[in-house]
């Protein structure tokens, strides 16, 4: 479990590096949630609605999660605030680094 927090934490570092590559492009079109596949964020917001399950792991960086769905995952935050509805679920380790950790 620590190997793959440590593969979580080196990927999120490593997205933060390409986001100066990119930073000169427009900006990304807002897509909807499909289900698959690691969900990142840089310099936005992550909303999961209680009707929706992540199976994979969530990485925010510079920007704040809510969780009101399932995240069967691990859930990575640095920089921004984690808030977990009522109904909100990680399943696996959450990490919040720099904000504030709200829970029901």
């Amino acid at each position: 479990m620590v190997n793959d927090m440590r593969i979580v934490v080196v990927a999120a570092l490593l997205a933060v590096a390409a986001v100066q590559a990119v930073s000169a492009q427009p900006e990304w079109p807002e897509r909807r949630y499909r289900g698959n596949g690691v969900h990142i964020r840089i310099g936005r917001d992550y909303v999961l609605p209680a009707d929706q399950v992540s199976t994979r792991p969530v990485i925010v960086i510079g920007g704040s999660a809510t969780i009101d769905g399932r995240v069967e995952e691990d859930l990575v935050v640095i920089g921004g605030s984690v808030r977990i509805g009522p109904a909100g679920h990680v399943r696996g380790d959450l990490v919040s680094m720099g904000g504030p950790l709200t829970l029901p």
